[in-house]
């Protein structure tokens, strides 16, 4: 089990341990496996469930974590930087010698990335230099390394998914290191591993933009608004039902509309007299639901303002998971700058003008490449099921995808289930199918139109 406890300074620790004694285990040369950090924590007991306490494990991020405590942690940094340039020199790096055009515009120069891949070590942190080095090991180069750091700060969700698969599908080339789906495993232990400390210091190659300033001063119109699921309000009042046609998958229309509580209309009043609202649900935090509420003020077609409301959703008593027949209430909170990545990710879709055109049907359209990548379920690659959750109310969301064997989809059917409160919860619940709503069928419409690369949307919307 995953155990939480603060040490003398009163930091937050987190460890794995036997349930019955909450003793937690130690590594192989007797070092308590415990990190500050709740999502590597969480990735490491994941990872001993699934591959036990093996120090030699490609696969298990508990083996980066044992070599960063029983054989980093007592070194000075220089050191550490020391030993990865020691046992991975850039003129023994094997991507730098492939003849092959598409690789040398991935892997680029020797020179150049020679000076960009020292100067990017030199300000790395212990934890970072040690991300670098398992990498190192598994694929004989630093240069994989760092192409996994960078796409890392210049991408987001879906679109650093499709680098690391361009990246694995490179590797996966060179016989010796397996298949992309185990390239990519290693590939994921690195996000986890590495994004600890890029979430809490920043960027280290590339410089940190203002998501937020960026957005101000863009153009925008309605049609893009209410594509990606804004709703208009004048005075804490919606300003008129969104006319958006969906086409494809149904809903149930006479109970189509999702209460507003008057707190938040209240709020909304307070905040701006006239704003365009997003609902975003954020699956980071899991002591209870939250979503995010973008507002933008937008005049003569220019956004002028943004302004983010947090809504925490608890339980009757507190607590963090439903049960049928339990009241709920939510909490608002007005935030001036989220540096959250699905925020940032909404935020980037605008800017892109990406948003669902009304009455798209994606019927016959090809399924997202970056879905189709990793087959479908049990093996067959012509069936798929995904799930979203709802920012509006105690529900998740379903849709499962039939298509031809060449990708193209022949059928999708939907399907919205009451929710406990959390993934985690709701593995042990029977599910209950519910109303299916038309904000939180657009939603998943949007997040499956978002999945397509640039390339790919233009030619499905055209």
């Amino acid at each position: 089990m995953l155990i939480a406890d603060e040490d003398k300074k009163g930091v937050t620790m987190y460890g794995i341990g036997l349930k019955k004694s909450q003793t937690i285990l130690v590594t192989p040369e007797g070092s308590p496996i415990l990190t500050m950090f709740k999502d590597l924590g969480e990735k490491i007991y994941e990872d001993y469930i699934q591959f036990g306490d093996n120090k030699d494990s490609d696969l298990s991020i508990l083996s980066w974590h044992f070599e960063m405590l029983d054989r980093f942690l007592p070194m000075k940094r220089e050191d550490i930087e020391d030993v990865v340039i020691k046992e991975y020199p850039m003129d023994k790096d094997w991507t730098f010698g492939v003849a092959d055009p598409d690789f040398k515009k991935i892997f680029g120069d020797i020179d150049t990335r020679t000076k960009d891949i020292k100067k990017w070590l030199d300000s790395c942190k212990p934890m970072l230099l040690n991300a670098a080095y398992q990498i190192a090991k598994r694929f004989d180069s630093l240069n994989i390394s760092y192409l996994l750091a960078l796409y890392m700060e210049m991408y987001k969700r879906k679109d650093l998914k499709d680098k690391f698969g361009e990246l694995a599908d490179c590797v996966a080339k060179m016989d010796k290191y397996s298949s992309q789906d185990f390239i990519l495993m290693s590939f994921n232990n690195f996000l986890v591993y590495y994004g600890c400390l890029l979430k809490l210091d920043g960027n280290i190659i590339t410089e940190k933009k203002s998501e937020d300033d960026s957005l101000i001063g863009i153009k925008v119109t309605e049609e893009l608004l209410l594509g990606r699921n804004y709703k208009h309000y004048i005075k804490g009042k919606l300003a008129e039902e969104n006319k958006y046609k969906i086409v494809g998958l149904s809903y149930d229309e006479d109970d189509e509309k999702i209460k507003e509580d008057k707190t938040y209309k209240t709020l909304l009043n307070n905040i701006s007299k006239d704003c365009w609202i997003k609902r975003i649900y954020d699956p980071t935090e899991q002591d209870y639901t939250q979503n995010y509420h973008i507002l933008l003020e937008v005049k003569d077609g220019v956004v002028k303002d943004i302004k983010y409301v947090r809504e925490i959703i608890m339980s009757e008593g507190g607590g963090m998971y439903y049960f049928p027949g339990m009241r709920t209430y939510s909490h608002y909170e007005i935030e001036e700058d989220v540096q959250k990545d699905c925020i940032i990710y909404e935020l980037d879709m605008v800017k892109k003008g990406r948003f669902l055109p009304t009455g798209f049907n994606f019927i016959d359209k090809p399924l997202p490449k970056s879905i189709l990548r990793y087959g479908g379920n049990g093996g067959d690659n012509t069936d798929y099921v995904e799930s979203i959750t709802s920012a509006y109310r105690r529900a998740y969301m379903s849709l499962c995808i039939t298509t031809t064997d060449d990708g193209i989809i022949e059928d999708m059917e939907y399907t919205t289930w009451e929710s406990l409160g959390s993934e985690y919860a709701n593995m042990f619940s029977r599910p209950t199918s519910i109303s299916d709503k038309k904000e939180e069928v657009f939603d998943f419409m949007l997040w499956l139109i978002d999945e397509y690369s640039d390339d790919e949307y233009n030619k499905v919307i055209q």
